[in-house]
C-alpha cells in the first residue's frame, strides 16, 4: 500500500449505472467506494503485469515504479514545474517545429552546413534565479 503522503487523487468519469453498481458492491463488502476502486485497480494492474510477463510484454513492476519515484524526487527535489506540463511540452514541440521549418530550406538546398547554422539562432538554457533554485 502507498504511504499517505504519496497518495494522489484520481478523478474518473463513470456512468450513473456504473456508479450505482460500485456503491452497491462496495456497501455489500463493507468498504467505501474509493477503497473498493483502489483495490480493484491494483488487482487489475497486478493481473496485467502477470499476463504481460507471460505474453512477452514488459510489465512495469512495483520496483520500477519506485525507481521512477526516487528519480523524480532526486531531480525535482520536492519542487514542481511551473504551470501545466502538457502546455510546456506543447510549447517546446512548437519551438522545435519552427526550428525545423526554418532549417528546411538549408537542408533542401544540398548545402546544410553554413546555411543551417545561420538559420538556427543559438539557444542557451535559462539560468535559475539563484544558485540551487530550479523551480518556483
Amino acid at each position: 500500500m502507498v504511504a499517505a503522503k504519496e497518495r494522489v487523487t484520481l478523478d474518473i468519469e463513470v456512468s450513473a449505472e456504473l456508479r450505482e453498481r460500485l456503491d452497491a458492491v462496495a456497501a455489500s463488502k463493507g468498504v467505501a467506494p474509493r477503497v473498493y476502486c483502489a483495490a480493484a485497480v491494483e488487482e487489475a494492474l497486478d493481473r496485467d503485469a502477470r499476463a504481460g510477463a507471460a505474453g512477452g510484454a514488459r510489465p512495469i513492476s512495483r520496483e520500477a515504479v519506485e525507481r521512477m519515484r526516487s528519480l523524480k524526487r532526486e531531480i525535482f527535489k520536492g519542487g514542481k514545474l511551473p504551470g501545466n506540463s502538457a502546455d510546456i511540452i506543447r510549447e517546446e514541440r512548437e519551438k522545435r517545429a519552427d526550428l525545423i521549418d526554418r532549417a528546411r530550406p538549408a537542408l533542401e538546398s544540398g548545402n546544410p552546413g553554413g546555411a543551417l547554422r545561420r538559420s538556427i539562432p543559438p539557444q542557451r538554457p535559462a539560468l535559475p534565479a539563484k544558485a540551487g533554485t530550479y523551480w518556483a
